[in-house]
C-alpha cells in the first residue's frame, strides 16, 4: 500500500495488538489525530486529501489504521465501538499524546466522541464528520439489522471488490461529484476489499452495533458533557446518518458549529476537498469563533445604537454556523 506524501508509516505494538500508522508533519506543530471510518476505509484512503493541507499549516500528523483495517491485522477480540475507543486509548497513551486535535469520520467520529467523553482532559478541539453514535436507529433499520446477519455477508462485500462497475456505483452513493471516483481510488478501494481485513472488521463491527431495537453505540443523552469546541461538519445528501440527527447533535453540544456541505455525499473530505480543508484550518486556527464573535459584536453595537423602538427581538443575535 503506498503512503500519503509527508507521513511515514509505522508500527506500535500495543496491549490490544499490533497497530500500523502514518505519522509526519511538523514534529514541533500541534498534534491532529485522524480516525478513519468503517467499510474498506483506513488511514489513507480517508485522509489522502486533507494530510497536504494540514501539513502546509504547521500540524504534527497521526493516522493509525484501526484494527482489522488498512496495514493493521484483525485482532483477536471482536470489532465493536468500545473495543475501538478502548485501542484509541492504547494509541494515544503509548505514544505519548498529551493534547490533541481530534477529527473522525463516521465509525472514526464514534471513536472520537466515546474517547472525548472517556479522556476529556487531552482533547483540545473535536471535529466529526458524517459521525456515527449520534442517532438511535439507523436508516431502514429493520432491513440493516437484517442484512448484516445474513451468512456470508464479509464475503459479499469481498466480491463488491472483483466488480469495477459496482464498486464505482457503490463510492456514487458516498462521492456525489462523481469525478472524484478515479481509477486510481478504485483501485485503491479494491485492494483494501480483496486484500486486507477490512470486510471481516467491518461486519463484526456492523453486528455489534446493529441490534433490532436500534443502534448499540448511541450518544445523544451524554453529548452536552462535550465542553472542547466542536465541528460537526455533515453531508446535506447522507445517506448513512441523515442530517437532522447532525443538527440535533450541534445543539446538544454547547459549543458547537455545524457546517453543512451542500451536494455532498458521506465522505465529506474526498468530496468536497477545498472547501473541507479550509473549513476545517479555520475552525482548528479558531479563525470561525473569531469571525462569529465580530459578528456578535457588530450586531450588539448596532442593537445599542438603534432607537429603542425600532429594536429587534435579541434572538437574531443567536448565530448558527451552516457555512
Amino acid at each position: 500500500m503506498t503512503v500519503v506524501r509527508g507521513l511515514d508509516r509505522q508500527t506500535i505494538d500495543l496491549p490490544s495488538g499490533s497497530v500500523s500508522y502514518l505519522a509526519g508533519g511538523t514534529a514541533t506543530g500541534t498534534t491532529c489525530l485522524l480516525l478513519h471510518g468503517g467499510g474498506a476505509d483506513s488511514a489513507e484512503l480517508s485522509w489522502s486529501d486533507t494530510v497536504p493541507a494540514l501539513i502546509g499549516a504547521g500540524y504534527r500528523i497521526y493516522a493509525p489504521d484501526h484494527p482489522g483495517f488498512g496495514c493493521t491485522p484483525l485482532p483477536e477480540r471482536p470489532i465493536t465501538t468500545e473495543h475501538l475507543v478502548e485501542y484509541v486509548d492504547e494509541f494515544v497513551t503509548a505514544l505519548g499524546l498529551e493534547r490533541f486535535m481530534l477529527c473522525g469520520i463516521s465509525m472514526g467520529g464514534a471513536m472520537a466522541i466515546g474517547l472525548t467523553l472517556r479522556r476529556n482532559e487531552i482533547v483540545a478541539r473535536l471535529v466529526l464528520i458524517g459521525t456515527y453514535g449520534i442517532q438511535h436507529r439507523s436508516p431502514a433499520h429493520a432491513l440493516s439489522y437484517l442484512a448484516v446477519r445474513v451468512p456470508g455477508a464479509a464475503a459479499a462485500t469481498t466480491l463488491l471488490g472483483r466488480s469495477r462497475w459496482l464498486l464505482r456505483r457503490s463510492l456514487g452513493l458516498i462521492l456525489r461529484d462523481h469525478s472524484r471516483i478515479t481509477p486510481d481510488l478504485v483501485a485503491a478501494v479494491r485492494r483494501s476489499l480483496l486484500h486486507s481485513d477490512a470486510p471481516r472488521a467491518y461486519s463484526q463491527w456492523q453486528r455489534s452495533e446493529l441490534k433490532r431495537t436500534g443502534t448499540r453505540t448511541d450518544y445523544t443523552d451524554r453529548l452536552a458533557e462535550i465542553v472542547q469546541p466542536t465541528m460537526i461538519a455533515h453531508d446535506s445528501c447522507d445517506v448513512g446518518v441523515p442530517l437532522a440527527d447532525a443538527e440535533r447533535a450541534a445543539e446538544l453540544i454547547r459549543d458547537a458549529q455545524l457546517a453543512v456541505f451542500h451536494g455532498a455525499g458521506h465522505w465529506t473530505q474526498r468530496d468536497q476537498p477545498e472547501r473541507f480543508n479550509a473549513t476545517l484550518l479555520d475552525f482548528l486556527a479558531g479563525r470561525a469563533e473569531q469571525r462569529r464573535h465580530d459578528h456578535r459584536e457588530a450586531a450588539l453595537d448596532h442593537l445599542v445604537r438603534e432607537p429603542r423602538h425600532q429594536r429587534r427581538d435579541p434572538g437574531h443575535l443567536v448565530h448558527h454556523d451552516h457555512t
